[in-house]
């Protein structure tokens, strides 16, 4: 979380607004406040009426998530923290390039890493029975293994989006970056052992 923190404190003004950095900023009234103005011209600008307010559903250090009922229905919107945030823009492309895939957004904020989508209907975590359905599993994994090879031309787009290279070549030395004694936080109650950290470099 403190490393989340200290990321975006980096990138600590936006526009002329500052946050309190002395609170997660998911729970800050002025990001809040920032946020809703953001959705409330979203649906503007998509003829969408909200027909009352925003209600926090998920509040974690790598994102937030807040559902807003409206007159098309409930919409969801999602703010990233930095590590998270090219996720608009990948969103984005995958609307160009994968359309019938993923849902069509109301608004996107690539810079911002914000998202207002429409609902997408029930999760497999919120339909009884669907975590050991099989054949529902199968037609998830066919389809998105169908979107991953449709994007195989356009990789070098995908990267530029900010998504982080984990091929199999770029792995070790990305295990090798977690595994240096201060980010591993050696020491702390926390943090890996040496024996730990020694075991995961062998």
């Amino acid at each position: 979380v403190s490393g989340c923190r200290a990321a975006y404190t980096r990138r600590a003004v936006t526009g002329d607004l500052r946050f309190d950095y002395s609170l997660p900023r998911w729970h800050d009234r002025r990001w809040r406040t920032l946020a809703d103005a953001w959705v409330t011209q979203g649906l503007h600008d998509a003829g969408i009426r909200a027909t009352g307010p925003g209600e926090q559903q998920r509040a974690m250090p790598w994102s937030t998530l807040i559902r807003y009922p409206t007159d098309a229905g409930p919409l969801w919107f999602k703010a990233n923290a930095i590590g998270m945030a090219h996720e608009a823009g990948l969103y984005a492309l995958l609307r160009e390039r994968c359309r019938g895939h993923v849902l069509e957004p109301v608004a996107l904020d690539v810079e911002r890493g914000w998202l207002l989508l429409p609902d997408g209907g029930l999760t497999l975590r919120d339909v009884e029975g669907a975590r050991t359905d099989l054949a529902m599993w199968e037609r998830m994994l066919v389809e998105y293994a169908d979107m991953q090879r449709n994007l195989e031309p356009y990789v070098d787009e995908l990267f530029g989006t900010g998504l982080v290279d984990a091929t199999p070549a770029a792995l070790p030395p990305m295990r090798d970056a977690l595994l240096e004694p201060k980010v591993a936080v050696m020491g702390e109650p926390n943090g890996l052992s040496e024996d730990e950290r020694q075991d995961l470099l062998a």
